[in-house]
């Protein structure tokens, strides 16, 4: 392996690395086996990175509630119920102005159904 590749900083750790097992031999192994766990670690944790990057992943929609759906259709349901009454209500003021209107356009016409009832 090429040290040159490494920053300066880590060649640094590595020649105190290597001064260090050259003035404890007994401990080689042991460091040895816990670098390499270690190194282990560091690919298993690129290897998910990686595949993270590649197929960024959206936290999932949670789908609706049907009953908070059920509330909001009742709701418009009850609305256009309203505007359907109120609507019929203005069709009928309509038709009566239009009477008054005739009415008072027109002397030979019949007085308005709805000024009969209150005159009757």
């Amino acid at each position: 392996m090429n040290n040159q590749s490494l920053s300066l900083e880590s060649q640094f750790e590595v020649k105190r690395l290597k001064l260090y097992l050259e003035q404890n031999p007994e401990k080689a192994q042991e460091l040895a086996i816990t670098y390499f766990e270690d190194y282990l670690e560091l690919v298993q944790e690129y290897k998910k990175l990686e595949a993270q990057k590649k197929s960024p992943s959206l936290p999932p929609i949670p789908p609706p509630s049907l009953g908070r759906l059920q509330a909001e259709y009742d709701d418009l349901r009850k609305q256009h119920i309203k505007a359907l009454t109120y609507n019929q209500y203005l069709r009928h003021q309509v038709k009566q102005l239009t009477e008054l209107a005739c009415a008072l356009s027109d002397d030979d016409a019949p007085l308005p159904s709805f000024l009969k009832e209150v005159l009757d």
